[in-house]
């Protein structure tokens, strides 16, 4: 699925008796053993594919079941443990996505937040990592969002968005220039401030946190070859890369292309970029191939393949008292 952005209703339904005889009302709820109410957490997730550019409208389907997500639970004591990474899979039976670990919400407002597509590999506690790849499917890319709940919240209405930052270069050989070379694309590297290969996002607080290495290089195994001059046709040279976002850019890029063995070199300006690498924004660069060197062309920002979100809305009730 290639989409910027996911719809979620997160709903607490009422799917569960937990005592025999008991009410409609009870059925939402199960009694700790304080006798304070509580009610499981149920999800109905809904994915918003692209936009159409004749009417700029988006149609609701529902995500394939065999899906996964992953929940995260601020602690909160005594009421909430941490949850990380608890993984949430579709129930046909109640047409619901549950947490495989059971998320009892009581009357105290608890911080939640959810991701797709779910990897039981994301082991940091309350946090998602982040790494810089060529992106060649979505199966890389991680949608997020947090929100707030307790046992009297109502239909939750959110709006996963993109983690990622997205670079898509597009390589052509100038118009002007015969290239006599096979134009053998094999690596791209990236350096300037702002450029990291792996970052941290801090799901609850929504925050990113850098580290490791600076600068990024990407191998591409098998090479792809640059071909024709028209970076609008549909075999242009097209090399996509995720990175983590970065707020605001003190200097340019640099992107160094190796061509059949060759290191060339460009510089991409911040300001193009409107100073900064936006998570969910997609940057769409032309570059051109010289016998010896490398041209800029056009940059367009745009939204990850040009989506528009859907607003999200949570009603919330006050707590059983």
């Amino acid at each position: 699925m290639n989409n910027k952005y996911l719809r979620i209703v997160l709903g607490l339904p009422l799917f569960m008796a937990l005592f025999t005889g008991c009410s409609q009302a009870d059925e939402y709820q199960g009694i700790t053993d304080d006798g304070a109410e509580k009610r499981l957490l149920g999800v109905t997730l809904l994915a918003t594919p692209a936009t159409t550019p004749q009417t700029r409208a988006a149609t609701v389907t529902a995500l394939p079941t065999d899906s996964e997500v992953g929940f995260f639970l601020q602690a909160a004591a005594p009421d909430y443990a941490a949850v990380n990474n608890t993984k949430g899979v579709y129930k046909a039976d109640e047409s619901l996505w549950l947490p495989t670990d059971s998320i009892w919400l009581t009357r105290a407002t608890a911080k939640l937040g959810v991701y797709y597509p779910y990897n039981a590999a994301q082991t940091t506690a309350g946090k998602l990592n982040l790494k810089a790849a060529v992106r060649t499917d979505d199966t890389k890319d991680l949608w997020s969002t947090r929100f707030e709940a307790n046992n009297k919240t109502k239909d939750i209405r959110l709006t996963l968005t993109q983690l990622y930052s997205r670079l898509s270069v597009t390589f052509v050989k100038m118009a002007d220039t015969e290239y006599t070379g096979t134009a053998a694309l094999t690596q791209l590297k990236l350096e300037g401030a702002g450029i990291y290969d792996g970052a941290t996002f801090a799901v609850i607080d929504s925050t990113y946190a850098y580290g490791g290495t600076t600068g990024y290089t990407a191998t591409l195994n098998p090479a792809v070859t640059i071909k024709g001059t028209n970076a609008a046709a549909d075999d242009a040279t097209k090399v996509d890369l995720l990175l983590p976002p970065y707020g605001t850019l003190t200097g340019n890029i640099t992107l160094t292309a190796t061509v059949d063995t060759k290191e060339m070199k460009i510089t991409i300006p911040k300001a193009k970029l409107g100073n900064t690498l936006a998570a969910g924004k997609q940057y769409n660069i032309t570059v051109k191939l010289k016998p010896t060197a490398l041209v800029l062309g056009s940059i367009q920002t745009t939204d990850w393949d040009s989506q528009t979100p859907f607003n999200g809305d949570a009603e919330m009730e006050d707590p059983v008292p």
